[in-house]
């Protein structure tokens, strides 16, 4: 076929009667069938539509010079990139999420979350919520590059306008509620369970203009303020723990100083 067409193109050159160029794209096109036959086109699946990727959770810098993104496959452990706004990679994160520039964009933080494969796991086993992997925080210091991680954590929260972070830990599994119960002490045991579930977890604060990092126990609910200068959060102290006390408490990161709102144990809301 490639023979022929030369050869047309040849005499279309040697010829006093030109042949027309339209000729020359028809003899070209009769090429692409053979072509198209000797490398067949893969069939979408299931096992294609896996491996598509996708662009997500899109951040830049309040200072413009850094950026970060997502990239997701439609099933497994994506990759978290920070780079610069000149394209250059800082760092790759393997299965960052929910990542978010500080205030004074100097840092990064985002939650890493399981592998796919330890969840899928741990679900075909039918394991119980507090036997499930869990997430870890992440926070980069884009200027050394530096990654500290924190693990077992449930969520976090990013002040909108100051480096402050505030996340709360996974409250341990109990071993007592593991326990098999004799059949007199059902009751007791479940009253045991639905008292764990009241309390709460560890909470820890952070300024990272400082480095100043504070923890508080038996935290239930919590929210960082706007300027990132006060974080309000409720306690449920454990049954007979006598140096944790219930209520309603305010942390003031300039200062570190601790103010009670209100007393016992209660519904607190934002």
């Amino acid at each position: 076929t490639f023979a022929f067409v030369a050869a047309v193109s040849d005499y279309a050159s040697a010829s006093p009667f030109r042949m027309p160029k339209y000729l020359l794209l028809l003899a070209g096109l009769a090429c692409q069938p053979v072509l198209a036959q000797q490398a067949p086109k893969k069939p979408l699946d299931h096992s294609v539509y896996d491996q598509w990727q996708s662009v997500a959770n899109q951040h830049i810098s309040h200072n413009g010079k850094y950026v970060l993104f997502q990239v997701k496959p439609q099933q497994g452990d994506g990759v978290l990139y920070l780079k610069t706004t000149g394209n250059k990679t800082l760092r790759q994160v393997s299965r960052g999420d929910s990542a978010l520039f500080t205030a004074d964009s100097r840092f990064a933080v985002f939650s890493i979350k399981p592998r796919y494969q330890d969840v899928r796991q741990a679900r075909i086993k039918k394991k119980k919520p507090d036997q499930m992997p869990k997430d870890s925080l992440g926070i980069y210091t884009l200027a050394s590059g530096k990654l500290t991680k924190y693990a077992n954590v449930k969520s976090f929260q990013v002040a909108e306008e100051a480096p402050a972070v505030a996340f709360l830990a996974v409250k341990p599994a109990s071993k007592d509620s593991l326990k098999k119960a004799p059949v007199d002490s059902v009751k007791k045991i479940t009253d045991r369970l639905l008292e764990v579930k009241k309390d709460g977890a560890p909470l820890t604060v952070i300024n990272l203009a400082t480095g100043q990092l504070r923890t508080f126990e038996a935290v239930t609910d919590y929210q960082i303020s706007k300027p990132g200068n006060k974080v309000a959060f409720a306690v449920a102290a454990p049954k007979g723990n006598k140096t944790v006390k219930s209520g309603l408490f305010v942390y003031d990161l300039a200062t570190g100083s601790l103010r009670q709102l209100s007393a016992g144990k209660g519904v607190y809301k934002n």
